[in-house]
């Protein structure tokens, strides 16, 4: 469910003045989500980068304990490392398809296309004379690109790239500086189908922005402020957000006087309503399927405010919109951020950080994604291709300080994969 910013994002600070939480970085950044700082801290399935592979990815080697052949880019889990033509970490990928994939991290958006990544996008600061990160990136059609970012303190506010084709002509990227401040420190995001409208929530804050397509080719934003009874007094703090069509869902808590409520709010095309979550973990975090013509399923991050344990669940919802039964929940390790993408009920992929879990409608279960023993850092967003492909993308470790650049990796997953050795 990526999203300034702490350096080592382990919480979402309080909740409310009168009873302040501390919640384990969330999503979404789905289909990434969002804001997504480094941190320091190495997880346990995070030590080094192996040394690198000749650009075409060099021939495959022979394992020395067997017979068995493997290739020397490509996990025991099936994920394959691609180069990048920039030296920056990924912190969001959206796609279309396995072979028509979108990047971004620092200020620039690289595309793969079919073959490899590509430069698409540098923001030019020396001219404009500021500078701007870039946090997320989402994509609903071919040649269809929406990305996110902020420019630094003080005056922090959002920018959006827009690709798209305009009157007739061939694709092309618009930049837009917004008059919307940035308040929150992680953001979740989601893009709707049409392509036409993205959605942003400010985890720890009362608002919800919507950047749409502006008349005259720019773009405009609204922000809202969901909430129960008007006036009612309470500190609103929303974190998780995902849409279906017209219905946009935002999950947090109401606090007043010491005591909060878990809260789900539904945006229907014309006003928002909230109704109490029952249970005592908060919605952290969500994302969902991406397809109109499938059923609605949710996923969502659970933190328990008492113990600080993370959880995912998923949930399918029912004809009025409400929240199912549980159809899985699973403990997370909390080693890093919660973020996860479904290309329909029966597949979807998620991480917290460190380990990537892959959901195929009957279990949730680990996929590896080291390389030789030596994974390649933290992740940061994926995307779901299938039960079986995915895009998988962060920075590379080891960490070193603020000081010194990261490198980013992107790792792909096509067609079924076999832990002996198989070829994907």
């Amino acid at each position: 469910m990526s999203r300034g910013s702490c350096r080592a994002r382990s919480c979402l600070r309080g909740l409310a003045f009168l009873a302040p939480i501390a919640i384990a970085a969330p999503a979404s950044c789905a289909d990434s989500g969002v804001e997504r700082e480094p941190e320091a801290d190495r997880a346990p399935d995070a030590t080094v980068l192996p040394d690198a592979p000749p650009s075409d990815g060099g021939p495959p080697v022979a394992d020395a304990s067997s017979d068995v052949v493997v290739d020397a880019r490509c996990s025991p889990g099936g994920f394959c490392y691609e180069a990048l033509p920039v030296p920056v970490p990924l912190v969001g990928v959206s796609a279309t398809s396995m072979d028509h994939a979108w990047a971004v991290g620092g200020d620039v958006i690289v595309r793969w296309d079919g073959a490899s990544w590509k430069p698409a996008y540098r923001y030019d600061g020396a001219t404009s004379g500021t500078a701007v990160t870039l946090r997320a990136v989402f994509v609903a059609k071919a040649d269809d690109v929406w990305a996110v970012g902020a420019t630094p303190f003080p005056d922090r506010r959002f920018f959006v790239v827009r690709r798209s084709q305009g009157d007739g002509g061939a694709p092309a990227f618009r930049e837009t500086l917004t008059e919307e401040p940035v308040v929150g420190d992680f953001w979740a995001g989601w893009l709707a189908p049409g392509s036409d409208a993205l959605w942003l929530v400010e985890a720890g804050t009362g608002s919800v922005l919507r950047f749409r397509e502006a008349a005259d080719g720019g773009v405009a934003t609204d922000r809202w402020r969901p909430q129960g009874e008007p006036e009612d007094g309470a500190f609103y703090a929303w974190y998780g957000l995902w849409g279906f069509g017209a219905d946009v869902y935002v999950s947090g808590t109401a606090c007043s006087f010491g005591s909060c409520t878990n809260l789900v709010a539904r945006y229907d095309g014309e006003s928002w309503s909230t109704s109490t979550f029952e249970d005592p973990k908060i919605v952290t975090g969500m994302f969902g399927t991406r397809d109109l013509g499938q059923p609605k399923h949710l996923w969502l991050e659970l933190l328990d405010s008492a113990t600080g344990a993370r959880s995912v669940r998923l949930v399918p919802l029912s004809s009025d919109g409400g929240l199912g039964a549980p159809v899985v929940e699973r403990a997370l390790s909390g080693c890093g951020s919660f973020v996860g993408s479904a290309a329909d009920p029966g597949a979807a992929w998620l991480s917290d950080g460190c380990l990537v879990h892959r959901w195929n409608g009957a279990t949730l279960e680990v996929t590896p994604i080291a390389v030789g023993g030596e994974p390649p850092g933290r992740v940061n967003a994926v995307w779901a291709g299938s039960a079986d492909d995915a895009w998988v993308v962060g920075a590379s470790l080891p960490y070193q300080g603020p000081n010194v650049p990261e490198l980013g990796f992107a790792a792909r997953r096509e067609g079924k994969w076999a832990a002996d050795g198989g070829e994907p």
